[in-house]
């Protein structure tokens, strides 16, 4: 079971007993909104089969669960019947909320019949679709199922906070002084409730908030604390110059710049290495594009150069 590095996952633990010779993984991934249990699952030929614990899981959670189960059952496209062919239909008959994926043509062994099988929950069965691989294949047909979560929502712009520089404290007390003008309740909690609210209400009144940022840092791709210290670092020697413009201070802020760009140019190359990396033949081609803009911006032409 593979998944990729960015995606939200933990193992389902602990996983449920499905009958001896029956083998079992199970990760449990977020997609946009979408919580995900993937069940992997293989049973031997000879062992019982006992998906009901998983399957009635489907009633309050979305499940995903595929695997070689060696089922037959004239409805699932095989002659023969067994016990774990019995075993899924009536599961299917018992349990709405589970569907299965197969469709009813496709066998997913070279001998016929349909030994492979995908169920989900039916409330996202209709964002999944199911497929036989027109060319990967041992003794069994290689199965392909892809889900359309939708695309992660805009994350919320963060909370504003309170601007002390700007705050007026004449008038905080005032608001704060008015709002504690009150005989104390003998509750403890009710009290703590009546203060905390207190200075709620005068800070929403002489106390602006700052305004969330408009857009990413541009250098976010690698930006970390570090670099966080090292600008902070830049930032305190230019002021100092600017206060006190000596001979030293010019030389001080131009060792604290050279030390500062060399670390994080160390900083850049050691992301960039990192994410050349995480390149593979399924890289997305739209993302490599969004990644080296991020980066590198494409130049923009003078006002006045001619139009190619």
């Amino acid at each position: 079971m593979l998944i990729r590095n960015h995606i939200p996952t933990k193992p389902i633990h602990p996983l449920p007993d499905c009958g001896e010779g029956v083998e079992v993984q199970g990760r449990s991934i977020t997609l946009a909104s979408t919580q995900l249990h993937l069940y992997n699952v293989y049973r031997h030929q000879d062992a019982e089969l006992h998906l009901d614990e998983i399957l009635a899981t489907s009633t309050t959670e979305h499940i995903l669960l595929g695997g070689d189960l060696n089922v037959h059952h004239p409805r699932l496209g095989s002659r023969s019947t067994n016990q774990a062919g019995r075993h899924i239909i009536t599961a299917l008959d018992n349990i709405p909320e589970i569907s299965l994926l197969n469709d009813t043509q496709s066998p997913t062994h070279l001998r016929g019949g349909r030994l492979d099988l995908t169920l989900i929950t039916t409330t996202i069965a209709n964002l999944a679709s199911w497929g036989i691989h027109p060319t990967l294949a041992s003794d069994h047909h290689a199965i392909t199922c892809q889900i359309n979560i939708p695309k992660l929502p805009k994350p919320p712009n963060p909370a504003p906070k309170w601007n002390p520089k700007k705050a007026n404290w004449a008038l905080f007390t005032d608001f704060l002084e008015e709002a504690c003008s009150f005989d104390p309740p003998n509750d403890l909690e009710e009290h703590t409730n009546i203060i905390t609210n207190a200075f709620r209400s005068a800070a929403s009144k002489a106390i602006p908030t700052t305004s969330p940022p408009t857009h990413s840092h541009k250098d976010y791709w690698y930006y970390n604390d570090r670099v966080k210290e090292l600008n902070k670092r830049i930032n305190r020697a230019k002021k100092l110059h600017k206060n006190n413009p000596t001979p030293a201070s010019l030389s001080y802020l131009q060792s604290v710049v050279r030390h500062s760009n060399t670390e994080k140019a160390s900083i850049k190359e050691q992301h960039w290495l990192k994410w050349c990396k995480s390149l593979g033949a399924h890289s997305l081609t739209g993302n490599i594009w969004r990644k080296l803009n991020s980066i590198s911006p494409p130049p923009r032409s003078p006002p006045d150069s001619p139009r190619p």
